[in-house]
């Protein structure tokens, strides 16, 4: 079903229908009543720990020096994070929590190659979100200071050539 045709639904409804549409979705659904009780009490911090400990778990999944961490599952969790409406700003922090997670997993382990071309993606993700939040000196030194640091010089060249071509849009 689509939204249009969903708000369209949801229009001919009573307020005790709604209301009743609402608790069944909340009895339902883990997601639907996590997604509730953030709009009731929006802590967005809260929201970013379970978000970063989501990832953190995912990162630790290994197996004999490889990492078996899913980014499908890494993704959600940042897509999740936007979708509860936090700020540029927040969602590019959570952002640049991941990056720097997959990066030290990649100082431990072997990643995988989904998991291995994540790592400039999620740069570019970040400068993105820096750009559009006007912070982007402040976020193009973390990353440079950040890469330069942990990531090794073929990956640096990656995350570099990511960023270029963020920038040039």
């Amino acid at each position: 079903m689509s939204k249009a045709r969903l708000r369209k639904e949801l229009q001919s409804f009573t307020q005790a229908q709604l209301i009743e549409v609402v608790l069944a979705a909340y009895d339902s659904s883990a997601k639907a009543k996590e997604y509730f009780e953030f709009f009731l009490n929006p802590d967005v911090d809260r929201l970013y720990e379970h978000h970063v400990d989501i990832i953190a778990k995912e990162l630790s999944r290994t197996r004999w020096g490889r990492s078996k961490a899913r980014i499908s599952v890494i993704k959600a969790s940042l897509r999740e994070f936007a979708a509860f409406g936090a700020d540029v700003r927040q969602q590019a922090r959570l952002v640049y929590g991941a990056w720097r997670m997959i990066l030290g997993a990649a100082a431990r382990y072997d990643l995988s190659e989904p998991l291995r071309r994540a790592v400039p993606a999620l740069a570019a993700h970040y400068v993105a979100l820096a750009s559009e939040g006007e912070f982007l000196e402040e976020a193009l030194e973390k990353v440079r200071r950040t890469s330069t640091e942990f990531a090794r010089p073929s990956v640096r060249k990656e995350i570099e050539l990511a960023i270029d071509q963020i920038l040039k849009k």
